[in-house]
């Protein structure tokens, strides 16, 4: 191979090595342009499809929570939570009287019963509000909860859930709740509660007792009969065939006491468990059948 020959061949290498970086560095200088533009746009259309998907979501908490508040609203009217989202025919005339009733008078059920709401409870004038839970002030509630707590918590601790302080606070909140208060006339202390509600339940319209909490002094002096007997007036004025509670199987004084005004258990609801038991009570509120 001649000199000339070899300088020829090593001058095409140098040239083609030379070529050769020049387009690999054109090509490293777009490559980052073209991965920043594709980067921005796969961003754009990232925040696109985030800022849709979360108008959507805040329009369907939106309609959720309009919704609620509608069904709160009517459930305020009515006075009636139903146990099931249908309701058969036949519960329709009486979900209509008590409408009609409650209309009357919506944060005053007492005043649809006639006669005195003062009593005299071991030696103790005492006397008996009907309170909407919107109408209640906090510290009213948290008083609830420290008797309900006092009276009540030994005993659930022995049961399969225990004592749960937490449900039991957000169940004294719940805007269905109805509350008889009793007062002391004479100190203006409150001494004992009613938490209720009315239901459709097995196809009966039913008062359904949450709570029924007195202080420990005057347990046992016939105020949780006067109570009772407050509630057995009103389901008669509003045309409701049954009272019903739950009552812990372990707590035998409240057993007793319900037992003894003739509430009997109610094989109807089969929710009850081995630590509780459902105890009703029917309520004539018509002529007997013939």
């Amino acid at each position: 191979m001649s000199w000339f020959t070899s300088f020829h061949f090593i001058s095409n290498v140098i040239l083609f090595k030379y070529l050769l970086s020049i387009k690999l560095s054109n090509t490293v200088e777009k490559m980052p342009s073209k991965v920043k533009s594709k980067a921005q746009q796969y961003k754009k259309k990232n925040l696109h499809y985030k800022k849709s998907k979360n108008q959507q979501q805040a329009q369907k908490q939106q309609h959720q929570e309009s919704e609620t508040e509608s069904l709160s609203d009517k459930i305020e009217t009515m006075s009636i939570v139903p146990e099931r989202s249908s309701l058969f025919l036949s519960d329709v005339p009486l979900l209509l009287e008590i409408v009609k009733r409650n209309a009357i008078q919506k944060t005053e059920l007492l005043g649809l019963i006639d006669g005195t709401h003062v009593y005299e409870v071991d030696g103790r004038k005492i006397e008996i509000i009907f309170k909407m839970k919107a109408q209640l002030p906090d510290d009213f509630l948290k008083w609830c909860f420290r008797l309900t707590e006092s009276n009540m918590s030994e005993l659930y601790k022995v049961s399969l859930k225990g004592w749960m302080p937490n449900m039991k606070k957000s169940s004294l909140k719940r805007t269905w709740g109805r509350y008889i208060i009793v007062k002391d006339v004479e100190s203006k202390k409150d001494v004992a509660f009613v938490q209720f509600m009315f239901q459709v339940m097995n196809d009966r319209n039913t008062l359904r007792i949450y709570d029924l909490q007195i202080i420990n002094e005057l347990q046992g002096k016939g105020l949780g009969k006067i109570l009772i007997g407050t509630l057995e007036k009103l389901c008669q004025v509003l045309n409701v065939e049954i009272i019903l509670c739950k009552v812990l199987t372990n707590n035998h004084r409240a057993m007793a006491f319900f037992k003894k005004l003739k509430f009997e258990r109610d094989y109807a609801d089969d929710k009850a468990d081995k630590y509780k038991d459902i105890l009703s009570k029917r309520i004539f509120t018509g002529p007997p059948e013939n």
